[in-house]
């Protein structure tokens, strides 16, 4: 293999027999006329020049398309001096959905919209909580549909911030009158988060609901909360509804438009991670990602960590605060001189990027964030007291617009950054979260 001679390969979603004019490694078989035909070979192939001794800069065009993933780009040690970029200039666009395709005009709770029949959520192998529709979240149905529910009582009575609860007693004249309420879900406010959880099972002679998750503080105080996916109140204009039983997906179009439907529902929650490993000083460094779309990722979740980031057993319906120990469409860790530039993160379930420990010298620049369920950039390091090789600093965070943010997580931030230092955010414009 000729290592030193490579400087760019080529990744295609369609084999529509063009050349590419790159050379790739023997294992591919299609000598020196490529392209590959998924971002995992290509890696591969970056991976053994960099492990052959070759240090060139390399560059991997992505030709012109939509890519269906089925698990995130994984760009991981040994590879160095990297750029990832459409083939000249062309449109690349990252898909972490599926598209739902079938829609035919029907009636669902009395609403004329439009349904369609997904085999594997009626099999119960799919369950998604996140539908985009013509580049556009759809809203979930909502019960009540303004204000909030009270509760009888919770299961631990204590005042304590901390003393959490897998269920509660709430009042049956609220909650009797919902049909299929295992296919909701609560969603509640309380002190300074927003939690959101499945429903395991409702009692409606005791009115005891227990929730898939434990809440993250106390419910006895401050409490408030709501259903969504109902199907009850499925009325509105751009509203959609997840029949899990009959394995049906119904949606009211926005302008009285049942003709033109462009709809996805997202499998991935992450569609790049980028990470080395510092315990044994093998950092990915010098990444670039450039001009490229991030889109359709879910949005449920729940955290096992507690407030200060450390594992614990149990799972709770949200983080603390900022939805600070949440993922991101793309994920960086163990990294050296990552660049994200003019990339476009839309339609997303968590954060859009993600920078986590022992992290350096990061550039987050020119970015367009739309439409996230939570926030648009989270930095989070190693906290204070930690190994040193898990402290993030240098990172730069610069003209990027992020735009109708903390559609899902209401307190997401635009821009959290935590437990890093010499970091610089200026001319981020930010607006509608």
């Amino acid at each position: 293999m000729r290592f030193f001679e490579v400087s760019t390969l080529y990744v295609s979603n369609k084999n529509d027999g063009k050349k590419y004019n790159g050379y790739y490694p023997e294992p591919t078989g299609k000598g020196n006329d490529g392209p590959f035909f998924s971002f995992e070979e290509a890696l591969t192939a970056v991976n053994e020049i960099r492990g052959g001794g070759a240090l060139q800069p390399i560059t991997i065009k992505i030709v012109g398309g939509e890519y269906f993933l089925k698990a995130p780009v994984s760009i991981g040690y040994p590879a160095s001096n990297l750029t990832l970029e459409p083939y000249k200039g062309e449109e690349v666009t990252l898909n972490g959905g599926r598209k739902i395709t079938g829609f035919e005009k029907t009636t669902f709770n009395g609403v004329a919209c439009l349904g369609a029949y997904v085999e594997d959520v009626k099999k119960g192998d799919w369950n998604f909580t996140d539908l985009y529709v013509n580049g556009k979240r759809a809203k979930l149905s909502r019960y009540p549909e303004n204000g909030f529910f009270k509760i009888v009582e919770a299961e631990d009575k204590g005042e304590g911030l901390y003393d959490f609860s897998k269920w509660f007693i709430a009042k049956k004249e609220d909650l009797n009158p919902v049909e299929n309420i295992e296919d909701c879900i609560l969603s509640f406010c309380h002190y300074w988060i927003d939690e959101h959880t499945p429903i395991e099972s409702y009692d409606r002679e005791t009115g005891k609901l227990v929730m898939k998750y434990y809440s993250r503080f106390n419910i006895t105080h401050n409490f408030q909360y709501y259903l969504e996916n109902v199907p009850s109140t499925f009325s509105k204009p751009g509203e959609w509804y997840l029949d899990r039983k009959n394995g049906m997906v119904y949606y009211i179009p926005e302008n009285g438009d049942f003709e033109n439907i462009s709809a996805y529902a997202p499998e991935l929650h992450s569609l790049m991670d980028i990470g080395g490993e510092p315990d044994k000083d093998a950092y990915c460094r010098s990444i670039r990602v450039r001009n490229i779309k991030f889109r359709n990722t879910r949005g449920d979740y729940g955290s096992a960590k507690d407030v200060f980031g450390n594992e614990e057993p149990r799972q709770s319906a949200s983080d603390a605060q900022g939805v600070s120990n949440a993922s991101g469409t793309a994920n960086i860790y163990a990294c050296k001189n990552i660049t994200f530039e003019n990339c476009v993160f839309e339609n997303y379930g968590l954060h859009g990027i993600n920078v986590g420990n022992s992290c350096s010298d990061i550039k987050i620049l020119k970015n367009v964030f739309y439409d996230g369920g939570a926030g648009g950039v989270k930095v989070d390091g190693g906290e204070s007291g930690r190994a040193e090789v898990s402290r993030t600093h240098n990172i730069e965070i610069s003209d990027n617009l992020i735009e109708r943010c903390g559609r899902r997580y209401l307190s997401a931030c635009g821009i959290l950054v935590k437990n890093s230092f010499n970091c610089k955010i200026t001319y981020n414009h930010i607006t509608d979260l």
